[in-house]
């Protein structure tokens, strides 16, 4: 703030110029008075202009100290307000101990300052931290204004351009080849080439508002490789199930064709070898079969048709489903009445499996509660059971991975894969204090 305006001129400030004049004109009679006075009182011209200069000179001086000592408080008022204009917060008003008017708007003056000053310094290190972490995190940042011009970008973003975030404000978006349309109607990872690298991209748009303007910000965050990790390690994990599921059927395979063999090699085949080679052939079919049942389930895997939704009534559907297992001492609870668009034969076909999952893991004579409720815009089917719960839960969802005596483990995969093609999830969690499990279908509304 320059000097004309921190300080201030008293004679114009709160009309103390008119104010004084006032003062001293509404006092003339009196003086008119005294000087009457003086003048028939025969006094000298010495005594008469020495008395009225004894009366009226503290007379001035007492008015003027007065209307300084009232107006300087305003003084500091005005100074304060016009800094906060120039957006400095640094003027204190002093105070002093009266309680008066002036002394409580100073105070609070002072207070507005202190906080203003506070903000602004919070507000600095926020932006410097906000600048910190933008040009460290590994995420394009760039923010558009009202005309599609770029506003603010972070180093990561400048890189992809080889360009310095210097040159590439002011760009709008089709000199960066960002189609903003495209960015926000797709799915949220999308292959982006930038002129630096090409990849597949997690997208997050959001508008905002500033001083009253709107704005649009892109969040760029790069997944390829990410993908790519999750993608050899599923392959890893494949890999070793159908390894371990093919030595399990070839083991026996190459035992009982080596026992064959060597019957074979004999030179005389012993009493009874037809019902060991029939057996053995039995062996080799079985194992076969298992190898073919193998491959057929990560078909079906593969080959999961997409939803064909339509409205259902979800209560009618229950009671459906629960109405068979009936005897076998499965229960509905309170189920929610509502429709909702879902391929129903799909999602009949996980009910059916979680609820024969919960029939065969139940070890108690408690029922098994089927139940539905309405969960912020979600709907949740839950099936209680009381069985022993999951003994390994980093492995339920691996196909091939089963605890039960027949299976093939590929069930609870199948029925994941539907219910997240419906746009929700699956989840099954052990009791927290009783025996048991739940399995969770979570849907959006």
């Amino acid at each position: 703030m320059n000097n004309k305006t921190t300080n201030l001129n008293l004679w114009q400030l709160a009309g103390f110029k008119r104010s004084w004049l006032l003062a001293l004109f509404s006092s003339l009679p009196a003086f008119i008075a005294l000087g009457t006075l003086l003048y028939a009182g025969n006094y000298d011209m010495l005594e008469s202009t020495t008395i009225f200069a004894l009366v009226f000179f503290p007379w001035l001086l007492i008015i003027t100290a007065y209307y300084f000592s009232a107006l300087r408080p305003w003084q500091s008022v005005a100074s304060i307000l016009m800094s906060f204009r120039e957006q400095d917060y640094s003027l204190r008003a002093k105070v002093t101990d009266k309680d008066d008017v002036i002394n409580i708007v100073l105070n609070e003056l002072n207070f507005i300052s202190e906080q203003l000053n506070t903000n602004r310094l919070n507000a600095a290190q926020a932006e410097k931290l906000l600048a910190r972490v933008l040009s460290e995190v590994d995420v394009a940042v760039l923010a558009f204004d009202q005309h599609d011009q770029l506003v603010v970008c972070n180093r990561y973003a400048a890189n992809l351009y080889n360009k310095s975030i210097k040159q590439l404000i002011g760009c709008d978006q089709n000199t960066l080849q960002l189609n903003f349309a495209k960015l926000t109607a797709h799915a949220s990872s999308q292959e982006i080439a930038f002129p630096r690298k090409k990849s597949r991209w997690l997208v997050k748009h959001s508008s905002y508002r500033q001083q009253g303007l709107p704005y649009q910000l892109i969040l760029l965050a790069d997944i390829g490789n990410n993908l790519r990790e999750e993608e050899l390690e599923a392959w890893r994990k494949l890999i070793r199930i159908l390894s371990h599921e093919i030595n399990n059927a070839l083991t026996p395979l190459k035992t009982t064709v080596g026992s064959m063999n060597r019957t074979l090699a004999k030179p005389e085949l012993y009493d009874g070898w037809q019902n060991d080679f029939s057996e053995g052939l039995d062996i080799i079919d079985n194992r076969i079969n298992n190898l073919n049942r193998l491959v057929n389930s990560y078909t079906q895997l593969a080959k999961q048709p997409e939803p064909i939704k339509q409205a259902v009534d979800i209560q009618a559907l229950l009671q459906r489903i629960c109405a068979i297992y009936q005897t076998q001492g499965v229960e509905l609870i309170s189920p929610t009445n509502i429709q909702l668009n879902i391929d129903e034969c799909q999602i009949e076909q996980v009910l059916v499996n979680l609820i024969k999952n919960a029939i065969e893991a139940n070890v108690s004579n408690q029922p098994i509660v089927v139940s539905a409720n309405e969960e912020l815009n979600k709907l949740s089917i839950q099936v209680d059971d009381h069985g022993i719960g999951i003994e390994n839960p980093n492995n339920i969802f691996v196909p091939y991975f089963t605890t039960k005596s027949s299976g093939n483990g590929i069930g609870l995969v199948l029925s994941r894969q539907i219910v997240e093609a419906h746009g929700g999830s699956l989840t099954l969690e052990n009791h927290q204090n009783t025996s048991g499990c739940r399995a969770k279908i979570t849907l959006p509304i």
